[in-house]
């Protein structure tokens, strides 16, 4: 499906909504504004909402930064950039995790649980990696977080002629799976002998929100599913705690 540019020129009122048509599908690539907040009447943050059809909040992303009465902000929200604000510099300091997988072998028809080998934090509070469990990342509390996932083949580009699919999940102490709000999987379903797919990398995310789950600590796993027999230089893992409270 090719991307489609919604534009709609301003100047609205906040909040400004967009309304699908009944029944019309909706994968979000990028979302832009240009806010005037002349008529603020105090500081303010601006909010891409993304409701379902029965009005339920799927998923609520703040701009970072916190901005003044008076000040026009171009916003920009995308799955695989940080939200940010133009009129100052994008905040530091949330507690996110890096881990990454050496090389190895899917063989045909089975699924993967692959251990990661190179694991750092800017928050070991939040943040581990248990010896016991190498194919963890482990978060000491619950809240908002949100799941990068690089799929790198080893051969560029790799000819795939069967379905490759690769999944983000949360689990807590219990081994309960907290659902995504909001995900896009890594799926390659339409690879066949007759027409094979030319992939040297691929890429996926999820976002995840704790709401009702107690059982702390929670950790991430990653799994991988090939048809055929796969081979797979790395698997590459981002996890962010947006929030160490959950969206209720």
């Amino acid at each position: 499906m090719s991307d489609v540019l919604i534009t709609r020129d301003g100047p609205y009122d906040a909040p400004f909504s967009y309304e699908l048509a009944a029944r019309e599908s909706f994968q979000p690539t990028t979302v832009e504004g240009l806010v005037d907040g002349s008529g603020a009447g105090g500081s303010f943050k601006v909010v891409c909402v993304i409701r379902s059809p029965d009005g339920k909040v799927l998923a609520r992303v703040p701009t970072s930064e916190t901005f003044n009465p008076g000040d026009e902000v171009a916003v920009t929200f995308a799955p695989f950039l940080r939200t940010f604000g133009s009129a100052a510099a994008p905040a530091t300091g949330l507690p996110v995790a890096y881990a990454a997988t050496d090389a190895f072998s899917v063989a045909a028809g089975t699924v993967v649980f692959p251990d990661f080998l190179t694991f750092a934090t800017n928050a070991p509070a939040t943040f581990s990696h248990p010896g016991a469990h190498p194919s963890w990342i482990q978060a000491a509390t619950g809240g908002a977080f949100v799941m990068y996932v690089v799929l790198n083949l080893v051969a560029s580009p790799t000819s795939l002629t069967g379905q490759v699919a690769v999944n983000a999940a949360v689990q807590d102490a219990a081994g309960n799976t907290v659902f995504p709000i909001w995900a896009q999987p890594i799926l390659i379903d339409d690879a066949t002998v007759g027409d094979p797919k030319e992939v040297s990398f691929a890429q996926g995310f999820a976002i995840f929100n704790t709401d009702g789950f107690t059982n702390a600590p929670f950790h991430a796993i990653v799994d991988i599913f090939s048809v055929k027999l796969l081979a797979v230089n790395s698997i590459v893992v981002y996890m962010r705690q947006d929030s160490p409270t959950v969206l209720a």
